[in-house]
Formats: C-alpha cells, structure tokens, sequence
C-alpha cells in the first residue's frame, strides 16, 4: 500500500529544498506524516509536473529559523502557530 501525503515544503528549487514545516492545526504533536519520513526518509516529491527522489532529515537547531521564515512567507497562515 502506498501512502501519499501532501505537504507544503519551503519554496526552493531541487535539490536545494531546504525543508518543510511539519504542523497540525490545533494539535499539540506532530502529524503522523512527519513520523513516517523520520522513520522511512527516502521519499518522492512533487513540485508542480516535476517528481525528485529526496532524503528526509530533521532540521539541525540552526536550520530550524530560516526554514520557518520562509515558510510563514510562502503560506502567511503559519505565522499563527
């Protein structure tokens, strides 16, 4: 079985995407699609037509405040979590 998630990655050309902002609205943890790519990291993305092979990893603590402000520009409604 296949499981697909959408998710809304930082806006960056491949392979340079930095990251992605994993949340849950009104949920204190984080979703179950954050912990299925920490568990299996190898996945596929699509970006427009475009498919990239990709490895997940969880941000380092300095990675962390780049990958927020660009996402909280890309999609404003971030900026409320």
């Amino acid at each position: 079985m296949q499981v697909r998630d959408q998710i809304a990655p930082a806006r960056c050309p491949p392979p340079q995407i930095t990251g992605c902002a994993c949340a849950a609205p009104s949920c204190p943890n984080n979703p179950a699609w954050y912990h299925n790519l920490v568990a299996n990291p190898d996945a596929e993305i699509e970006i427009g037509t475009q498919t990239f092979r990709v490895r997940a990893r969880v941000a380092e603590s300095d990675e962390r405040a780049p990958i927020w402000e660009q996402q909280k520009r890309d999609y404003p409604g971030f900026a409320d979590y």
